[in-house]
């Protein structure tokens, strides 16, 4: 729990713009998509997984998403990513998350 002092620099900050909220993937954990209902993939994890087919990659690609993302380039090209990321995103078949309200 943090301070009252605290919550009230914050919450000047933000109002002054000195603080910038930083928002993370779980900002976007309850968004659906409106056919499936599959989550969307917003963590480096999910990405991985689901740029992979639904598998894992091995454990030194799946440190983080924009590695896992050059190795798929390298191996299948560029159209490869762009293709699985204009696929995921690029649908209009997602519900709306608190955040975006």
């Amino acid at each position: 729990m943090i301070s009252s002092e605290l919550h009230e620099q914050l919450l000047a900050g933000l109002r002054d713009g000195s603080v910038v909220p930083y928002l993370g993937p779980g900002v976007l954990a309850v968004v659906r998509h409106t056919a499936t209902g599959a989550p969307l993939p917003a963590t480096s994890d999910e990405l991985i997984i689901a740029m992979n087919g639904g598998k894992p990659m091995s454990p030194k690609l799946m440190y983080e998403f924009p590695r896992a993302a050059m190795n798929v380039e390298l191996k299948r090209g560029r159209s490869a990513v762009t293709k699985f990321l204009d696929a995921t995103y690029g649908a209009t078949h997602w519900t709306r998350s608190a955040v975006h309200d």
